[in-house]
């Protein structure tokens, strides 16, 4: 399946791309037996698919990229109500209801300092190659969107909420 769903990631130093999803799954193998207790049996090839597809088309500041990433699932595989729900529920804001657990595999770079570095320069790198903003801008809003997560659960399953607090001292790290 990756050989299909890995040829949309772009290569580079970017972090939306296939080191991303290889990070999603190295967290779920080492959390396997907690996000079972959680995650519904029959729906575990959906969130394989999802994890996968979820950022398969990422491009900084488009507000249509989950939905690009469905259809290039759908373009593959077909349509899929689960993997639909899983993928668009990634959306920020707007109403969306992530599913918990890939929500947490998402967004697994704050449980750890080094993948946190990567993703932080990976994150950075996609927004000064495609939007091609100045690095001052591009700090302003990194720097409200990690404000917004400050003081916040960032993770939401048994799984990985004993990692919120190594979440939050890499947020105020980054904020000094």
């Amino acid at each position: 399946m990756w050989g299909i769903a890995g040829r949309h990631y772009r290569e580079g130093d970017f972090w939306h791309s296939q080191r991303h999803i290889l990070s999603m799954f190295e967290v779920l193998q080492a959390n396997f037996a907690a996000f079972r207790q959680e995650f519904p049996q029959e729906n575990w090839t959906a969130l394989v698919f999802a994890i996968c597809y979820h950022d398969s088309t990422y491009i900084p500041g488009q507000p249509d990229n989950e939905e690009k990433s469905y259809e290039d699932f759908v373009r593959d595989f077909g349509e899929n109500p689960d993997v639909k729900r899983m993928i668009l529920g990634t959306k920020e804001g707007a109403g969306a209801v992530c599913d918990p657990v890939l929500h947490d595999l998402d967004y697994a770079y704050f449980s750890d300092a080094a993948l946190f570095a990567q993703a932080e320069q990976g994150i950075r790198n996609e927004y000064m190659t495609f939007m091609k903003i100045p690095a001052e801008v591009y700090e302003n809003g990194r720097r409200a969107f990690l404000h917004s997560l400050a003081g916040q659960e960032i993770f939401i399953t048994d799984a990985m909420k004993p990692y919120n607090a190594t979440a939050q001292q890499l947020i105020a790290g980054q904020l000094r």
